[in-house]
């Protein structure tokens, strides 16, 4: 059996980190898309929710209603004058702003992960 070359053991020896770090780079690059993912879908529920609250009439005064219209304020009022929200009684009301929100935020999120991606991923 040949000796093994000297000069391939020095090539892995040299190899070895790198691939380590680029590993240890890649396991840090997907849990921080997953974290974002994670925000993203929480955000989405919490918007559901109140686009659920809204169409079945929830009581506004109720406690958890509260919450959650307090909650989702923020997120759903930059869409809130984009389209009148159709009313089919008087609490019963179809919030366009809340399913449009939604989709902005799960597009914003996926073009945030993608850069994230991009910009740290290994060439």
């Amino acid at each position: 059996m040949p000796d093994p070359d000297p000069r391939q053991s020095d090539i892995d020896r040299f190899r070895t980190p790198k691939r380590r770090t680029v590993s240890r780079r890649n396991t840090t690059l997907r849990k921080v898309v997953s974290f974002i993912y994670y925000l993203a879908g929480a955000l989405e529920i919490l918007l559901f929710l109140r686009f659920i609250l809204r169409i079945s009439g929830a009581n506004p005064e109720n406690l958890v209603a509260k919450f959650i219209y307090a909650l989702s304020n923020p997120f759903v009022s930059p869409f809130s004058t984009l389209f009148q929200t159709p009313a089919f009684a008087p609490q019963h009301t179809f919030d366009i702003s809340a399913l449009i929100a939604i989709g902005v935020y799960a597009l914003l999120a996926w073009l945030v992960a993608r850069l994230v991606w991009i910009i740290w991923s290994n060439p």
